[in-house]
């Protein structure tokens, strides 16, 4: 590629980029719709709380439905807006394709887009916990006090796996490339013993960890899920009422608190990317006395994370980044894709810590 072909690249990026960061910056329309919601289902709730015995429950088992439906939840439900930002829509034949074409980088990028997909749902998450918490608490007798203390650590292991995606960022590049460094570390024969020791347990700990969180999460509320219907929400038809209002609030709720946090991290993201761009466009000014191959390179992981907005029938916007497939499927970019290790192109996509500037 020329040098006035590559700045030419650079220069789209960045206009699509400013006008991505435009739109993510200006403050989404609220419809009428949306500011009556809020108070009905308030409404709706406090009916249940007084006129039912089984809200604490249906609250409960709710939660764990939602926590069930966390990655469907995180990418619910695209609407197509024709915007500078594109709805997330995923060609599962593209994607299958794209497997088999470059699996390293697809497979970190797809793990980061779910895995930082779900921390902006903390907020939401970290109120339903502690309510569910309380509930359990209040609910405890002689006689459930076996199924109040299991839905108590369950409530503390949905809280356990944001803490972890918070604690761990196990979407970014320095994570991707701590986990290498330490599998390396243990599988080596050179090196002192003590450090090959100490790799292995912390390895062995991560491990051990995220199986923990994961299978509690996502495997067991279904059994206890269970236990709470045949109790109390399925004997009557109140029980499935207060169950469907209970989950529409939370869904919502999550959904609202998801939408302002996922669009700071979009605002930082597309700031860093605007950074990372610009500084490309100084050094490609400078022709031959920059290195084309490295500025190609870099732009190609650029390139490779895209930011994709989907709504409630244009509401409640998410944004979340996701991996070009189109890109990972070019015939003409298979030699250069070929060339990228995923740590690196996690690293370019990499959520900062500090989230960007939201105008009001």
């Amino acid at each position: 590629m020329s040098w006035d072909g590559m700045k030419s690249d650079i220069a789209a990026e960045i206009a699509l980029t400013e006008r991505q960061l435009a739109l993510v910056r200006a403050p989404a329309p609220m419809s009428r719709g949306v500011l009556w919601s809020a108070p009905i289902l308030l409404m709706l709730n406090v009916l249940a709380i007084v006129l039912s015995s089984r809200y604490a429950m249906a609250w409960i088992a709710s939660s764990l439905l939602v926590m069930m439906m966390l990655f469907i939840l995180t990418f619910l439900p695209t609407s197509r807006s024709g915007s500078a930002i594109d709805s997330l829509s995923i060609p599962f034949r593209s994607l299958h394709r794209a497997v088999r074409t470059n699996k390293p980088v697809l497979a970190a990028l797809l793990a980061s887009s779910m895995l930082a997909g779900s921390l902006p749902m903390l907020p939401g998450m970290l109120i339903i916990v502690m309510v569910n918490i309380i509930f359990a608490l209040l609910l405890i007798d002689p006689l459930s006090i076996g199924l109040m203390a299991w839905i108590i650590i369950q409530s503390l292991l949905i809280l356990g796996f944001f803490l972890w995606l918070r604690a761990y960022r196990p979407f970014t590049g320095a994570f991707l490339e701590s986990l290498t460094d330490t599998i390396r570390t243990v599988r080596s024969d050179d090196g002192p013993n003590n450090h090959r020791r100490r790799g292995a347990l912390s390895l062995a700990a991560f491990v051990l960890t995220t199986v923990a969180v994961l299978f509690g999460i996502f495997v067991l509320p279904g059994p206890t899920l269970g236990q709470i219907g045949s109790a109390s929400l399925a004997a009557a038809m109140d029980g499935i009422i207060v169950l469907v209002i209970v989950l529409v609030t939370q869904m919502l709720l999550v959904r609202a608190l998801q939408a302002r946090e996922s669009r700071r991290s979009a605002i930082g993201f597309l700031e860093k990317r605007l950074g990372t761009l610009n500084g490309l466009m100084a050094e490609a000014e400078k022709n031959g006395a920059a290195d084309l191959e490295r500025i190609s390179a870099t732009l190609l992981m650029v390139r490779l994370v895209r930011l994709h907005c989907h709504d409630l029938n244009g509401h409640l916007r998410v944004f979340s980044t996701f991996p070009d497939l189109e890109l990972l499927l070019s015939s003409e970019m298979r030699e250069e894709l070929s060339s990228l290790s995923a740590v690196d192109v996690l690293r370019n996509a990499d959520p900062p810590r500090r989230y960007g500037r939201i105008e009001r």
